[in-house]
């Protein structure tokens, strides 16, 4: 058996592992039950184009599946499962295919790729349309550089048409297309005639992507102003530099950062191919420039082949030295069996990977949204256990301690609470008839109500007063959700409104509100981290 083959089995491994100790097929994040509650409600296609601009291929393809609240859930979270492995393969056949030779250590790195980023792990386990988008752009490079090197037409058109595809799952995926010219440089293939190919191969690509992107219902200008809108949104949110850190922490592990350093040292020593390789990782990076540099793993997809590919060149060199190696592998087992866990007010996470309800928080720290003026960290303890448990927008990550939540039963267990808990206040709102309020749109308990049985006739987007939807079930049972209305200052209107009302369950996006709110109104029961109970 060839050596890539056995890395492509131990990927294979560690992906069943996965499935077995850590997927499970429920709502993590807040548009992927967005995205299916758009499907329950009837969404007309003639009408009414699909719910995020951003992934519209996604949607388009849900759009085929009825509207079965189990099956669109299970498919969509199933596929981005799937196309997750597939991104880890694809990878490491990207560079294996782009480092030629038959050396150990290349085939070491390949194989501990998941254990290096494991933040590619972690997004195959949510509703994630950008692991489908990687990996058609993926299988794109792959079949370029067999097009570079054998010149065969067939491979050409298999690239642009495999790129084309990626583009109405991820629209930012669109960044990729630098990478074609920085492969073409390190096949050292780059002269007239190639930057020419290259750029009608990817204007082809292009071409076919607006199509598609056309075809799942946008016109092509909402391309540039979605994006735009994207950068500008980021730019509004309110700096703060422990989601900083959070954001990045299972993507730029120190395991990558010491090898991208090491690799950028390896690479820039050799004089001869210095400007080359400073051009190949500039091409990787140029598209952030313009839409702005972020931690988050998502958001730098079309870098992390080039990323992988200083890291893969750092690693041979470290492998023939025996203290960075010796340094290299204590860092890799430190991160994945030692986590870092942190007692704090003004959070109700922690000190592991989970959450509690634990009211006893200085007031002064709940009245912030933004972490780094909200949490006093009280103690830091490394442990044999998951790290500290960190919320962000594709679900939470924690500080290290990798093994204990992916493979140890921690993530299945927080999954199976976030659930639980919208089932007690589901108990809670039928046996006491209370009203129930949110601060936001989200779906979560919207799908898990027509996973119970019930329906609206509410139009996906409605827009009143106070934001309302009506539930009904076939034995006239009915739930009524409000919504803060938009527009509104959402702290002031919730506490206010809050505050004036009683018999009524309120669910918030953010847990800090929880806190707050508890220690405003004693007299509120807690259901959940992120649901409380007003009598």
């Amino acid at each position: 058996m060839k050596r890539i083959h056995l890395v492509l089995l131990s990927h294979t491994i560690v992906f069943t592992a996965l499935g077995i100790f850590a997927f499970i097929p429920e709502y993590i994040e807040g548009d992927d039950a967005s995205s299916i509650l758009y499907h329950l409600c009837g969404r007309n296609a003639d009408i009414q184009r699909p719910y995020a601009a951003y992934h519209s291929g996604f949607d388009f393809l849900l759009g085929f599946l009825g509207n079965d609240e189990a099956q669109l859930r299970q498919f969509s979270i199933g596929l981005s499962f799937m196309s997750g492995y597939a991104v880890v393969c694809l990878l490491t056949l990207f560079l294996d295919l782009l480092v030629r030779g038959n050396d150990r250590s290349k085939y070491l790195f390949l194989a501990l790729i998941p254990f290096i980023v494991p933040d590619v792990l972690f997004h195959s386990l949510i509703f994630n349309p950008s692991n489908v988008s990687f990996s058609f752009a993926l299988c794109g490079l792959l079949f370029y550089i067999k097009y570079l090197r054998s010149q065969k037409i067939s491979f050409f058109i298999v690239s642009f048409l495999f790129l084309g595809l990626a583009i109405p799952f991820r629209w930012s995926m669109l960044t990729i297309f630098p990478v074609f010219f920085a492969v073409a440089l390190h096949e050292r293939t780059m002269n007239l005639k190639t930057f020419i190919t290259t750029g009608v191969h990817l204007f082809l690509a292009l071409f076919t992507g607006i199509l598609l992107i056309w075809i799942t219902g946008y016109p092509p200008v909402k391309v540039v102003e979605t994006m735009l809108w994207g950068t500008k949104v980021v730019d509004k949110t309110d700096a703060s530099s422990l989601s900083v850190i959070a954001t990045g922490s299972a993507f730029f592990t120190p395991q990558l950062i010491m090898l991208a350093l090491f690799g950028l040292w390896v690479m820039f020593r050799k004089k001869a191919a210095a400007l080359t390789d400073f051009y190949i990782i500039l091409l990787a990076i140029c598209p952030f420039f313009i839409l702005g540099f972020f931690t988050a793993y998502k958001f730098l997809l079309s870098a992390v082949p080039i990323l992988l590919l200083v890291c893969l060149y750092g690693f041979m060199s470290m492998a023939n030295r025996r203290i960075p190696f010796v340094l290299l592998t204590v860092t890799i087992i430190g991160t994945w069996f030692i986590g870092i866990q942190i007692e704090a007010d003004g959070v109700v996470s922690g000190p592991g990977f989970c959450q509690h309800t634990n009211q006893h928080n200085e007031r002064l720290a709940t009245h912030e949204k933004n972490p780094d003026k909200r949490i006093r960290i009280k103690k830091v303890m490394p442990v044999p256990d998951g790290g500290f448990y960190m919320p962000m927008l594709e679900g939470p990550r924690p500080l290290y301690g990798y093994f204990y939540v992916l493979f140890g039963g921690q993530w299945k267990e927080f999954v199976s609470n976030f659930r639980k808990e919208r089932i007690a206040m589901y108990k809670v709102l039928t046996a006491k008839n209370a009203l129930y309020f949110q601060d936001r749109p989200a779906a979560f308990f919207q799908c898990d109500l027509y996973r119970s049985g019930y329906h609206t006739d509410t139009d996906f987007i409605k827009a009143s007063p106070l934001d309302f939807r009506v539930f009904t079930k076939s034995n006239h049972e009915k739930i009524t959700l409000f919504t803060t209305p938009a527009g509104k200052p959402t702290n002031e209107f919730d506490s206010e409104y809050i505050g004036k009302s009683s018999n009524i369950i309120f669910r918030s996006t953010y847990s800090s509100q929880i806190l707050k709110l508890t220690q405003d109104y004693p007299e509120i029961r807690v259901i959940g981290p992120h649901t409380i109970y007003k009598p």
